[in-house]
């Protein structure tokens, strides 16, 4: 996809994250019928653009830290399972002017952090969704 953006699949309406260039690969095997559970893809793309890292809130695991603001760039290389889950991948953001609230501490500055993904199974981030548009 030349343009895209991502967007919480529950508010399609509202992306958070603004990019070009979005690669998908997908690969199936077998049988038409039972198709679903043998579907492999692989989501990448580099340098989106996050106009408001508070979005990311959502998704932190607890409610101790936060984005107070700022604005940021993401880049990501995703393997989705075969219900539509992130299997494996990696997620980088690197964000400038941030502003962190932490319990009762006001962080302000840059950051940098890349996580390795995985599907939860569990917890908060387990029912998150996002739907690229």
């Amino acid at each position: 996809m030349q343009n895209f953006r991502i967007a919480p699949a529950e508010a399609p309406d509202q992306p958070y994250v603004y990019g070009q260039d979005l690669h998908i690969d997908a690969t199936a095997s077998g049988d038409r019928r039972t198709l679903d559970d043998r579907i492999h893809a692989r989501l990448w793309f580099k340098d989106a653009r996050v106009p408001d890292l508070r979005a990311y809130n959502r998704y932190l695991p607890n409610s101790r830290l936060k984005f107070v603001g700022g604005q940021g760039r993401a880049s990501a290389d995703l393997q989705f399972d075969g219900q539509g889950g992130v299997g494996s991948g990696r997620f980088r953001i690197v964000g400038t002017g941030v502003h962190l609230g932490l319990d009762q501490l006001a962080l302000l500055g840059n950051i940098g952090s890349t996580r390795n993904c995985s599907a939860p199974t569990s917890g908060p981030t387990a029912s998150k969704r996002m739907a690229a548009v």
